[in-house]
Parts: C-alpha cells; sequence; structure tokens
C-alpha cells in the first residue's frame, strides 16, 4: 500500500510546472509572481504578478 501511495505521488510531482512562486515587495505593496530557470537563465512572468492589499 504505501509503495502504491508513494508510485501515485510521484506521479503527481511529475505533472508540476517547474518553477516556484517568489514574493517581492514593491513600493509597499506585495506581489507575488511565477518564476523559473530555462537553459541556465532565471526567467520571469510578470504578467501573472497579483498584488495582495496590505
Amino acid at each position: 500500500m504505501e509503495q502504491e501511495r508513494i508510485k501515485e505521488l510521484k506521479r503527481q510531482i511529475k505533472k508540476l510546472p517547474t518553477g516556484y512562486i517568489s514574493k517581492k515587495t514593491i513600493r509597499g505593496k506585495i506581489y507575488f509572481y511565477y518564476q523559473w530557470t530555462e537553459n541556465g537563465k532565471k526567467k520571469v512572468n510578470i504578467s501573472e504578478m497579483m498584488r495582495l492589499n496590505n
């Protein structure tokens, strides 16, 4: 049973996009944005940046 659970978790992990969510404060506002590495260079998707009200 535990081996099957491990296999299922590995399958789910493979489906996740590579990269991570970063947090940045700009002019007192908090932003989260998607960041990943491609061909050894850091890439950022600013178009999906979301501002949270402080």
